[in-house]
């Protein structure tokens, strides 16, 4: 017989079973300070691992997904959020071995409108190096990944303060010989604000996104459209001369 007002929320655990979860959560704020560089998947894994050395295999802790905020919201209460930690620790080192960073920029800029953006760039300082070779074929936003640029933004402004970090980490020697890009007007125009003799190309691969795109815009079936984008059709239209598109389908 069980009175009304009793309490039966608590899981019943088998005697074998011991409840870790208040100890795994004192024990995670713990390791999330004393490893700010530590993926908090990866404290979760060190922290559960203790436990069960501690006390055997029959644990009943809180999931891994669950207690990974844990980590991130003990982190983000003490200031060694990401921002502050890639700036401090050893996680802007290249590896173990070489102590080198791998964060060229750590920034906060202020938009026309006054709000502040961050601007991250994370980068191999070796391959850096081939940003200083004269007449290179810059890509930006492609596959290949000398510098990678975290912004909050989208706009020309935001492009624009980009390109320049990316000139500083260069120690201003970029001076590319072709800029390719996506058909995003707002970056073509940071380009030629950067570069104004170069001659920019629209890359590829964006391109045939946006003919993609705007083909399920206008309806046309998938089918129709993975045969028009099959090699030597519609691509053929970027060695064409333009003087000799149509500017009408013939009738």
């Amino acid at each position: 017989m069980q009175s009304i007002s009793e309490h039966t929320c608590e899981e019943v655990l088998p005697a074998n079973v011991v409840d870790v979860r208040f100890e795994m959560r004192e024990r995670l704020q713990c390791e999330a300070l004393r490893m700010p560089s530590v993926l908090p998947t990866q404290v979760w894994d060190c922290v559960y691992a203790e436990l069960r050395q501690d006390y055997g295999e029959a644990l009943n802790a809180t999931p891994e997904r669950q207690e990974a905020n844990t980590v991130k919201n003990t982190r983000g209460a003490t200031g060694q959020g990401m921002l502050r930690v890639i700036d401090t620790t050893e996680a802007r080192f290249l590896s173990d071995e070489d102590q080198r960073t791998i964060v060229q920029f750590n920034v906060g800029l202020l938009s026309k409108s006054g709000k502040l953006r961050r601007m991250i760039g994370f980068g191999h300082l070796d391959l850096i190096l081939l940003l200083r070779q004269p007449s290179i074929s810059l890509f930006v936003d492609e596959t290949f990944l000398v510098l990678w640029v975290l912004t909050q933004g989208m706009d020309y402004d935001t492009y624009l303060d980009a390109l320049n970090m990316v000139m500083i980490a260069s120690d201003r020697l970029l001076a590319p010989a072709s800029v390719t890009c996506a058909f995003d007007l707002a970056l073509i125009n940071a380009a030629l604000n950067h570069f104004p003799k170069v001659h920019i190309a629209g890359c590829l691969f964006h391109w045939e996104q946006d003919l993609r795109r705007r083909m399920l815009d206008f309806g046309i079936t998938k089918d129709r459209i993975s045969d028009a984008m099959t090699p030597s059709k519609l691509d053929i239209l970027t060695v064409i001369p333009e003087s000799e598109i149509s500017d009408k389908a013939p009738i």
